[in-house]
């Protein structure tokens, strides 16, 4: 009698604990934003905002009204060098904003000063053109380092453009490990010296070893790595230590998508790459272009005129709530983002329209309306010279939506950024429970499973609780997350569709 007393009491205790708490996920686009105005308008809807210390996002201004100081103003860590239009010199923006330029992905001939002249000719991976003598020797390689550091051109966020087209040289060359080794060195002479963190990266994507699409290894062979230190991988990066790109301490995955139906799996993969790029010590982000390359003769942007509506044959762009999780996972799961492929400054008005004709002539269209133009009448003619006023571009719209991924992080992840991140256990609809993984290896299970994944991350009494699942249905589902150190308390709310769900809680 008293064991089943016992029994009674100790089960009605855990029944006592446990909790379900029923949560609002965060709306992910400001108030008042009103997208249907076909001009960029994240200033005007998003609050003053603070990106966490080791964490960078470079987000144009993208509007003619807009300035670098007040996308600094609104999270904004980074100016591009390359983007500065009439608001300053490159001088006055340095000594304004000590330690926040960005070096606009230079070109290896830009980098090392090379003429590039002369007839292509390969040789070894490398075209002659622009290396008559081949690689650069061990102390060609680290004077030119030096050559760069003296020029001020080692900017806090280095991201180069280094793996394509003809000035090509191959990653794995000797001459880069002599080259970064030696520019590493002097960054963290700097660092020692004014404690900032600093971001040196090869290229703005990375080719590894790492694709969750090798047929030639299975799901398997892939969760093990979690096991297992860097050192104990079967397969080794250029990152490894002692490898020719191991002192750059950036990696940095290109979210440049084509196919629609392949962007889950290849957006899967990349979060995949940046945990393993974080094992090795590596800060990591996105590099982000905010319309797939894919179907570029598509009538993919209508534009509104008074005159008319004007078709532009171009990349689609996009869906918003892609975008939006790409601009929270970047930070989630690494350090950077930089938004690419926008244009700088785009006029209220949407006029003129670039337009470069071989391109255009054919492809765009243009509806009248009743007494209208029978041709476009906006149209400004690029390659004859700079504008004399920022032209428009149909898609660069779009890029308030990855701005609003990262304003969302700042109002969750950011207030957590130095807590620990934990994948947890979830079910949907009341059904069978999804187990977190012991190892970690959640991405790597919920990629061959196609499903979504849930996370939280914990500092102090604060937690983030997020859910996304790239593969998802556009059907409401009921969400019951786990906390992964009490599995008592969980956490349950309403998900729909492949964007992100997200709750900042105190606990």
């Amino acid at each position: 009698m008293k064991k089943r007393i016992l029994l009674w009491v100790l089960l009605g205790t855990q029944t006592l604990h446990a909790q379900t708490i029923p949560v609002t996920f965060k709306n992910t686009i400001p108030t008042g934003y009103d997208p249907t105005s076909q001009a960029p308008g994240f200033m005007e809807v998003s609050p003053n905002s603070t990106m966490p210390v080791g964490h960078a996002l470079v987000k144009p201004p993208t509007k003619q009204s807009y300035t670098w100081a007040q996308t600094f103003a609104k999270g904004g860590t980074h100016y591009n060098r390359n983007e500065l239009g009439n608001e300053g010199t490159l001088g006055t923006f340095r000594s304004t904003y000590p330690d926040k330029e960005y070096n606009g992905v230079p070109t290896i001939p830009t980098i090392f000063g090379l003429p590039c002249s002369g007839p292509e000719e390969w040789v070894d991976g490398y075209n002659k053109k622009c290396w008559p003598n081949g690689p650069f020797t061990d102390a060609q390689a680290r004077a030119k380092a030096h050559e760069v550091w003296d020029s001020g051109n080692a900017s806090n966020l280095w991201i180069g453009e280094t793996m394509e087209n003809f000035p090509f040289m191959p990653a794995d060359k000797p001459m880069w490990n002599s080259f970064y080794d030696e520019l590493a060195n002097l960054y963290e002479a700097k660092k020692a010296q004014d404690q900032k963190p600093y971001f040196l990266c090869h290229n703005y994507f990375t080719t590894s070893p790492y694709y969750l699409g090798n047929t030639a290894k299975t799901q398997a062979d892939w969760e093990v790595m979690y096991t297992q230190t860097p050192a104990q991988w079967q397969q080794k990066s250029w990152f490894h230590p002692g490898a020719s790109l191991s002192r750059t301490n950036t990696v940095m995955e290109g979210i440049y998508f084509g196919a629609f139906d392949l962007n889950p799996g290849q957006a899967m993969n990349a979060l995949f790459c940046m945990e393993l790029w974080q094992k090795l010590g590596k800060y990591t982000g996105m590099f982000f272009y905010n319309h797939h390359e894919w179907a570029p003769e598509s009538f993919t942007d209508k534009v509104t005129f008074p005159e008319g509506t004007f078709f532009r044959a171009d990349k689609p762009v996009h869906d918003p709530a892609f975008q939006i999780l790409m601009g929270f996972l970047a930070h989630e799961y690494g350090n950077i983002f930089v938004d690419w492929g926008t244009f700088l400054k785009q006029p209220a008005g949407k006029k003129p329209v670039g337009y470069y004709q071989p391109v255009h002539q054919s492809m765009d269209h243009w509806r009248p309306n009743a007494g209208g133009p029978a041709t476009f009448p906006y149209y400004y003619q690029l390659g004859v010279g700079l504008p004399p006023q920022d032209f428009y571009s149909p898609l660069a719209v779009s890029s308030d939506y990855s701005y609003f991924g990262n304003l969302l992080w700042m109002q969750t992840g950011g207030v957590v950024a130095n807590g620990t991140p934990y994948y947890c256990s979830y079910r949907l609809d009341g059904n069978a429970w999804i187990d977190r993984q012991p190892t970690g290896c959640d991405i790597v299970t919920a990629y061959f499973a196609k499903r979504g994944v849930a996370r939280c991350r914990i500092a102090g009494n604060k937690m983030i609780v997020y859910y996304f699942n790239m593969y998802a249905d556009n059907l409401r589902h009921t969400i019951e997350i786990k906390h992964p150190a009490n599995p008592a308390k969980s956490y349950t709310g309403t998900v729909c569709g492949s964007g992100i769900h997200v709750v900042l809680l105190d606990i």
